[in-house]
């Protein structure tokens, strides 16, 4: 099979007498990635483009040469090598005629590797696209025991490599809860991670579909210094203390900040799911340096426009999270002042303060 134009495949046989048989496509799209298919059965020839027929023409005679190579990518004419000046994936050759119905199925989902008359497959699943693969040197076949030989391959960059090939599989996705389980095909599956599984069309075709499963909800927490906030939002919240896991009367706000020194997880409910959080340590206070940030007031919490900064002893750092971790404000501090927050936008932050003994946390409420 030759590319002769832009538009035009051409597709041959000969026979053991010489006879050629010619079969020509004139809808090649460039740029695109295309199925082509050629088949034999003594007294017919065809080609198939896409899984449909394009073109068939009367045809005799045998193949007797028992031993011949086995050209990808390359058509040898009057000693002559014709390259292909494009990429190449998924191909296969049998000892039969494939049926159109067989073709439409190769084109909608990958080959089964044992299935019956298959001689060689090959599915170009190696080296990284594109990328440095010098040592990924042969074709791999899935089906026979011809190992491919790779010639004038740089093998890194984008020329004269391995390619990124057609995805012959439906894209699927599904969430998963926390100690329950999601039925795939055959499969039953309890973590997240990906998942393929074969699926029995209206057509009778294998179709291979990937399954993308998944958390229903996020377990990540957030630390700022001493403060911690969950980072699923619209959800419900339960700190607890893990020793014990305990839960914290009156802690169920998205960000917590604790009183005392120990190790803290959060139960987070959304969509009727519910899971814990790691633990985190947080240690309240600093040992043998005066806390002068304790005694710095922040009001009014919460907040409209200003807030108000008091009893400011000494060279402070002030800044201003949000509770994702995106620096909404920073400063130095020397004295009592007031800072507008009219630009924030309503919704929680989490404030940190730290001087020359200590750090503070707090959590900001913006009306």
């Amino acid at each position: 099979m030759t590319q002769v134009s832009a538009t035009m495949v051409e597709a041959r046989f000969r026979n053991s007498t010489g006879a050629a048989f010619n079969l020509v496509d004139s809808f090649l799209q460039l740029n695109s990635w295309q199925h082509y298919v050629l088949t034999y059965d003594s007294t017919m020839m065809r080609l198939y483009r896409n899984g449909v027929l394009s073109g068939s023409i009367a045809a005799n005679g045998k193949i007797i040469n028992a031993i011949k190579d086995f050209y990808i990518g390359n058509s040898l004419y009057s000693f002559n090598n014709f390259f292909l000046k494009g990429k190449i994936d998924e191909v296969s050759l049998w000892n039969k005629a494939l049926t159109a119905n067989e073709i439409n199925c190769i084109y909608k989902s990958a080959i089964d590797p044992v299935s019956t008359g298959l001689q060689l497959y090959y599915k170009f699943n190696q080296g990284v696209a594109n990328g440095n693969n010098p040592s990924v040197d042969s074709l791999i076949p899935q089906a026979g025991n011809l190992k491919g030989a790779l010639m004038n391959f740089a093998l890194t960059g984008a020329l004269s490599n391995w390619v990124a090939g057609v995805q012959n599989y439906t894209n699927a996705s599904s969430t998963i809860c926390s100690g329950q389980s999601v039925t795939f095909g055959t499969q039953t599956l309890t973590i997240p991670g990906i998942y393929y599984e074969n699926f029995t069309g209206s057509a009778g075709c294998d179709s291979i579909v990937k399954m993308d499963l998944t958390p229903a909800l996020s377990t990540n927490v957030l630390q700022f210094g001493n403060s911690l906030a969950a980072s699923q939002s619209n959800a419900v919240y339960q700190w607890l203390d893990c020793n014990g896991y305990s839960p914290l009367a009156g802690e169920v706000s998205q960000n917590f900040v604790p009183f005392y020194t120990s190790s803290y997880a959060v139960a987070v409910t959304y969509n009727s799911c519910t899971d814990t959080s790691n633990c985190y340590s947080v240690i309240v206070g600093y040992a043998g340096g005066q806390n002068v940030t304790d005694a710095i007031r922040i009001s009014p919490n919460p907040a409209s426009d200003l807030l108000f900064i008091s009893n400011v002893k000494t060279a402070t750092s002030f800044e201003i999270f949000s509770v994702t971790g995106q620096k909404m404000w920073n400063d130095k501090i020397y004295s009592n002042q007031k800072i507008d927050i009219s630009f924030l936008a309503k919704g929680v932050y989490v404030i940190k303060m730290k001087d020359a003994f200590s750090q503070r946390v707090y959590r900001l409420v913006k009306n």
